[in-house]
C-alpha cells in the first residue's frame, strides 16, 4: 500500500471516529455550585464539610465528613438526620448513604439523593441533631 493510501486510510477511519464519538449523548449533567465544597462553623464541636461530587443518571452525589477531637461519632445516624432541601423547600430524596471511613472522631462517606429535575438556585444539605446542635446548614449556590 502506498503512503498516500496509507495516510487516505488513516485521515478516513479517524474522520469516521470523530463522527461517531461526537454523537453520543452525555450521561453526566454539567451544572454544579459555586463553591464546590462548603463547611459548617463547627458548633458543638464538631465540623461538618460537604464536597460535591456531580449529578449523573439520575443521582446527586455529596462527600460529607464529620470531624472532631472531643465528641464521639459513632452512634450518630447519618442517612436519618440529613436531609437535601432545595430553594422551594422541598426535600430531595436520600437514596443511599455509603460510609468510607467511620471512627468515633472522623467519619466520611458518600450521600446519595434523586437529584432534581433541573439545576436549582440553591441547595441546602441540613444536617440534624449533631453534638447537641438541632440543625445545621450548608448551602450550595448555584449560577443562573
Amino acid at each position: 500500500m502506498s503512503w498516500t493510501r496509507r495516510f487516505f486510510v488513516v485521515w478516513l477511519v479517524a474522520g469516521l471516529w470523530a463522527v461517531v464519538a461526537g454523537t453520543r449523548p452525555v450521561r453526566a449533567e454539567v451544572w454544579q455550585p459555586v463553591q464546590l465544597t462548603v463547611r459548617d462553623r463547627g458548633e458543638g464541636r464538631v465540623t461538618v464539610t460537604a464536597t460535591w461530587q456531580g449529578v449523573r443518571e439520575g443521582t446527586l452525589v455529596l462527600r460529607v465528613a464529620f470531624d472532631t477531637h472531643s465528641v464521639d461519632l459513632s452512634g450518630f445516624d447519618v442517612a436519618s438526620n440529613t436531609v437535601l432541601r432545595d430553594e422551594a423547600g422541598r426535600e430531595l430524596r436520600l437514596l443511599r448513604w455509603q460510609e468510607e471511613q467511620g471512627s468515633s472522631h472522623h467519619r466520611r462517606g458518600l450521600l446519595v439523593f434523586a437529584a432534581p429535575p433541573a439545576p436549582p438556585g440553591r441547595l441546602l444539605l441540613v444536617v440534624r441533631n449533631l453534638a447537641g446542635v438541632p440543625e445545621r446548614v450548608l448551602a450550595f449556590e448555584f449560577r443562573q
